[in-house]
């Protein structure tokens, strides 16, 4: 199964939190594909920096977490660039006001939308409208 992951997958992947288990269990499955954005690199990149900002992470150890993540990515996941049409098609989900979505979650949608993959998501909000918009959503 091609199952794009989105930051609320792969964080807990590489920095332990309440979802941890549950983003390990979700890979664990022996025909799941994961697929990786740049965009959603992008994301979690802006998570492990805003914990060193907000002093809750040491640089050294969040530099340590980002190659992991760089290196995990590079061996087990399939990269998928975000284009233009991606951003064009998230402008249109967020002008739906009845999806309350918020851009980046737009965003992540559309590109699961573009590869056919099915949308791996902790965000609850974000999973309700991905259904509303015909994305199938991780089992």
């Amino acid at each position: 199964m091609r199952a794009y992951l989105d930051a609320s997958v792969l964080v807990p992947l590489f920095l332990a939190d309440p979802f941890t288990q549950r983003a390990e269990a979700l890979l664990r499955t022996e025909s799941v594909a994961p697929i990786i954005a740049d965009w959603a690199a992008l994301e979690v990149s802006n998570v492990i920096s805003r914990r060193v900002r907000i002093q809750a992470l040491a640089g050294v150890d969040a530099a340590r977490i980002l190659a992991d993540f760089d290196v995990w990515r590079g061996r087990a996941a399939v990269p998928a660039e975000t284009g233009r049409a991606d951003v064009a098609l998230a402008i249109q989900f967020v002008r739906r006001f009845d999806l309350a979505l918020r851009g980046a979650d737009a965003l992540h949608i559309a590109i699961a939308h573009r590869l056919g993959a099915r949308l791996f998501t902790f965000d609850e909000r974000m999973a309700k409208a991905a259904q509303a918009l015909g994305v199938l959503l991780a089992p």
